[in-house]
Parts: C-alpha cells; sequence; structure tokens
C-alpha cells in the first residue's frame, strides 16, 4: 500500500494519514522508515519532486488566471482523498 501512496505522490504524513483507517500508524512509520533507510537515493529523489510539485502548486495557486464570469472551473481532488478513495 505503500508503494501505492508513493504512486500517488503522498509524503510520508500524507502515507500514514491515509492508511491510518486500515493500518497503524506506528507500522507505516516503521516500513516507511525501513524502506527509506533501504533505499536512500530514490528517497532523496522522492523527497526533491515533492518539494518541486509543492512549489509548483504554489506557483500555480498564486498565479491562476481569473475565469470568466459564468465559466465552469473544474474542481481538483486531493492526493489523499483519491488514494483512500481506492
Amino acid at each position: 500500500m505503500i508503494e501505492r501512496a508513493l504512486e500517488f505522490g503522498l509524503s510520508k504524513a500524507g502515507t500514514v494519514t491515509a492508511l491510518s483507517t486500515c493500518i497503524d500508524t506506528i507500522v507505516t512509520t516503521i516500513v516507511w522508515d525501513r524502506l527509506e533507510a533501504e533505499n536512500p537515493e530514490f528517497f532523496d529523489l522522492y523527497a526533491t519532486i515533492e518539494r518541486q510539485s509543492k512549489s509548483l502548486s504554489r506557483c500555480n495557486s498564486s498565479c491562476s488566471l481569473s475565469t470568466q464570469e459564468g465559466a465552469v472551473s473544474s474542481k481538483r481532488v486531493s492526493p489523499v482523498a483519491e488514494f483512500v478513495s481506492l
């Protein structure tokens, strides 16, 4: 399940939260920490991508164009909500 959370781009905290309904948070944290210790290069890259993604999201939010009056805006679903609904 952690693999699926990584595919959705969830952070460690997001993964722990998303899985807390079916897996004890301590177990998720221990498994994440073990994976991180065994695959430091992957998790370093993953953390870099996560930071860049957050930065891009903030930029998109602050730079978003105003929609024309009467236009329908698309509603985005958070990765955690999408992951939990699986």
